[in-house]
C-alpha cells in the first residue's frame, strides 16, 4: 500500500557565503529538484524505430516563497559570492518529508542561475530562485 506525504512538511536548506544550511522552509512556497538524463541518437539508415545511449546525468532546481529581508540578504551574499568566484556552490537540501530520523533527504552542490524579487498589488511580495546542478545529486535519509 502506497504511503502518501502531504507537502506542508517539506524542509528546504540552501547554504549561506560561509558555506552553513540556512532553512528557508518556512518562507518557501514551492521548491522541486528535477533530474535529467542527456541521451545520444544511435539511429542509423535502416532503423525503423530510434535508438539512444544514456549519457551525463544534469539537474536543475526550482525555489519560490515569499519575501524575507534578511534571508533574501542571506541568498543575496551567496549568489554575489558565486559571482566573484570566492565560493564554487551552495549546497541545496530537500527534504519532501520533513527532516526527523529516517526521512527522505535529496541533497545536491548548485549555483543559483537566477534570483527574481516580484511584487504585485494584489498579491505577498515573492522571491523566487532558479539553481543549476554541478556534480551528482545524492538521495539519502536523516
Amino acid at each position: 500500500m502506497a504511503t502518501y506525504i502531504h507537502g506542508k512538511g517539506a524542509k528546504l536548506f540552501i547554504d549561506n557565503a560561509a558555506g552553513t544550511l540556512v532553512e528557508y522552509s518556512d518562507i518557501t512556497s514551492e521548491a522541486n529538484i528535477s533530474i535529467s538524463v542527456d541521451t545520444a541518437d544511435t539511429s542509423h539508415f535502416g532503423s525503423n524505430s530510434k535508438t539512444y545511449i544514456v549519457g551525463q546525468n544534469d539537474g536543475t532546481s526550482n525555489v519560490t516563497g515569499l519575501f524575507d529581508r534578511g534571508r533574501l540578504g542571506t541568498i543575496t551574499a551567496a549568489h554575489n559570492a558565486l559571482i566573484a568566484s570566492t565560493i564554487a556552490s551552495v549546497t541545496v537540501e530537500l527534504a519532501p518529508e520533513g527532516n526527523a530520523t529516517g526521512a527522505t533527504k535529496i541533497s545536491q552542490e548548485m549555483i543559483i542561475t537566477s534570483l527574481e524579487v516580484g511584487a504585485s498589488v494584489g498579491d505577498l511580495v515573492s522571491v523566487s530562485l532558479q539553481l543549476q546542478r554541478t556534480g551528482d545529486t545524492t538521495l539519502g535519509t536523516y
